[in-house]
């Protein structure tokens, strides 16, 4: 089977269970096909220019790489992983001399990166889908991504998952449900008051028959329940409006931006070639263990209902944090998956022009998992193989994906 028609579970147990001794690290050139275009078109949202942009993607895929040599990178759901690298180095590079390189509205006057890390989280009213979608399978995760956020037919994220379109369906309902349960695990928990606790079935029955016929009681506490009514427009979401608010549940900053980018199929052009120099600023080592928040898992996620065909070997390793609860997934209707545009980029079918598999050297310096350190040439090879792998991807100049959202 070639790498194009493998799922992005495969090819990360392939990538995990790469010791440096092969001759060829194919897995990395495929799911640089696959999601590069849109880690870079977030990361445009989020620096001064292009170059700036393709620096940070070259480091938020080198540190998802290194986090899977180390068996804790993504298995499933590698898109909004690459997202979240994106987001929580930019926060980095305001703080460590880089600050230049980053969107004018994120850069802190003071140095203490307090004003960019805080702008690029999720806002307050959307924490608790944010907790919600790190507690679902990664399987979900990439189904409700792809389709609601990257707004692709579901075709892209079946052969992404190495599912046919019909178990993608049925897997995609799960997934919707599975959101929105954890999302009233979570209101449980953090429940101020006994009253929060006695109104939650009351919350839950009134948004999924539309939100429209609300309990006077219920509009009531709502009324005087920040923590409820916080709840009541999240669940709403799932109704209407369930894209954005994913989007922000996940990105915070720029979230409207790449909503509105993917939506239009603004991805292309990509990022121009790196160059070892501006590899070198970018400054990720590949061994080195992820600092500042963790996109994983809040919690144990439910078992998957359906196994890809072609199973990959190892799965997700356990999460860290609080434990939530081990939810069933519960047929929903859902409704007709919307009309969506043709695949682009993302899709295994779909090669970005000049793509060739690694060559023998595979990626210089990685070294094998656990190493602490670059091997060999370091930087100086990686920037030379990514360069070779990026080449003739043509700049995105002025006219580019601009400004937050």
């Amino acid at each position: 089977m070639t790498d194009a028609r493998l799922s992005d579970e495969q090819l990360s147990a392939e990538l995990k269970k790469w010791t440096g001794a092969s001759p060829a690290l194919h897995p990395v050139g495929e799911l640089l096909d696959r999601h590069w275009a849109a880690a870079f078109a977030y990361a445009r949202l989020c620096t001064d220019g292009p170059r700036a942009a393709g620096m940070l993607t070259t480091a938020a895929f080198t540190r998802l790489f290194g986090a899977s040599l180390r068996q804790s990178g993504p298995t499933a759901a590698w898109r909004p992983h690459v997202l979240v690298a994106v987001r929580r180095i930019a926060a980095e590079w305001d703080t460590d001399g880089r600050q230049e390189l980053l969107h004018p509205g994120l850069r802190s006057g003071d140095g203490t990166g307090g004003r960019a890390s805080a702008r690029l989280l999720p806002p307050p009213g959307r924490r608790l889908l944010s907790r919600a979608f790190q507690r679902v399978p990664e399987t979900s995760r990439a189904l409700l991504w792809h389709t609601e956020v990257e707004a692709e037919p579901l075709a892209v994220p079946a052969a992404l998952l190495g599912l046919d379109e019909e178990d993608a369906r049925v897997e995609l309902r799960r997934a919707r449900e599975r959101l929105r349960e954890e999302c009233l695990q979570v209101h449980r928990e953090l429940a101020p008051e006994d009253d929060c606790q006695r109104y939650l079935r009351m919350l839950d029955v009134t948004f999924r028959r539309g939100g429209t016929d609300i309990d006077p009681d219920l509009r009531q506490h709502l009324s005087g329940c920040s923590h409820c009514a916080g709840t009541a427009d999240q669940l709403a979401r799932f109704n209407d409006g369930l894209p954005l608010a994913l989007a922000e549940a996940v990105l915070g900053w720029g979230a409207s931006g790449y909503l509105e980018s993917r939506a239009a199929g603004t991805e292309e052009p990509t990022a121009p070639a790196p160059t070892a120099a501006t590899l070198a600023l970018a400054g990720e080592d590949i061994t080195a263990p992820p600092a500042g928040e963790a996109f994983i898992p809040a919690g144990p996620a439910a078992p998957r209902e359906v196994t890809p065909r072609r199973p990959a070997d190892g799965g997700t390793p356990p999460a860290h944090g609080e434990d939530a609860a081990d939810t069933e997934p519960v047929a929903s209707d859902g409704g007709p998956i919307r009309g969506r545009r043709a695949a682009r980029g993302a899709s295994p079918s779909r090669r970005r022009k000049g793509a060739t598999p690694v060559g023998p050297g595979g990626v210089d310096g990685a070294g094998s998992a656990g190493s602490g350190g670059s091997a060999g040439g370091g930087w100086a090879g990686r920037g030379a193989w990514l360069a070779r792998r990026r080449r003739g991807a043509s700049s995105v100049g002025s006219g580019g994906v601009d400004g937050a959202g």
